[in-house]
């Protein structure tokens, strides 16, 4: 959406050849990409984390502040 603004704002009269359908459907499938590689990356960390022994979290959403305390 940054781009599509920076387009429509500095090269306003070549908006419609600059951000035509392929470049959007790139854009989004980038941004998808992205944010779900960050999300494997942090998951497969914290699974990697080793715990000496079974606690407790009185948790409902294990966040990663709370897992890093008790790992060893």
């Amino acid at each position: 959406m940054g781009f599509d603004r920076f387009v429509a704002i500095c090269n306003p009269l070549c908006y419609t050849v600059i951000m035509n359908p392929q470049l959007c459907v790139l854009l989004a499938a980038v941004a998808w990409l992205i944010s779900f590689l960050y999300a494997l990356v942090h998951s497969v960390m914290t699974a990697c984390l080793y715990f000496l022994h079974f606690q407790k979290l009185n948790y409902l959403f294990y966040d990663i502040k709370p897992l890093l305390e008790l790992a060893c």
